[in-house]
């Protein structure tokens, strides 16, 4: 966990996290089916903690340039509220939903791991990115997970968050 103790007042300030999918959330890496259906791989720890994110009264979004109805279907199951396929560019969508929200930039929470990502990185109170993002993204990233994406990047940003705001709770231990 990033030791700065500004950047951890930061997160206890954070009201949305906002993602992107390819790259964040998954490999970065597609199945190109023959019907040419992309067929994407996600982390079941990032899932859990999107939804605990959901419960625990924190706004979520997905923004993606890419489109997978299944990947929307999931995100949905989980929760999360804005979720946008198809946005290029992603800044008209990322607005959208502070306006919808009523919270500022400096209250978001937002992370990308390529050059589409970098003008909503550079507009939210925190850009993170995951360890294995573009140069570009990683030079101006607030934070850089140790995970990379795909691989539970997105549950070490949400348990941090989490965390700082005295919300991650673990379920009582059950005495055999």
């Amino acid at each position: 966990m990033e030791s700065n103790p500004d950047f951890y007042q930061t997160l206890r300030g954070i009201k949305a996290l906002i993602f992107d999918m390819d790259g964040v959330l998954t490999d970065g890496t597609v199945q190109v089916m023959p019907n040419n259906e992309l067929v994407r791989t996600m982390h079941t720890r990032d899932g859990s903690a999107l939804n605990r994110a959901v419960k625990q009264g924190l706004v979520l979004g997905i923004i993606s340039a890419g489109f997978s109805q299944a990947a929307y279907d999931r995100f949905e199951n989980f929760g999360v509220h804005h979720i946008y396929m198809n946005a290029k560019p992603k800044l008209p969508a990322y607005k959208e939903i502070l306006e919808k929200e009523g919270i500022s930039a400096s209250e978001v929470l937002y992370m990308g791991d390529d050059i589409a990502d970098m003008q909503c990185l550079f507009a939210s109170g925190i850009g993170v990115c995951p360890k294995n993002s573009c140069l570009d993204v990683l030079a101006m990233a607030d934070y850089v997970t140790e995970k990379n994406g795909g691989d539970g990047a997105v549950r070490e940003v949400i348990e941090m968050v989490l965390r700082a705001q005295n919300k991650w709770e673990l379920p009582e231990l059950l005495h055999v």
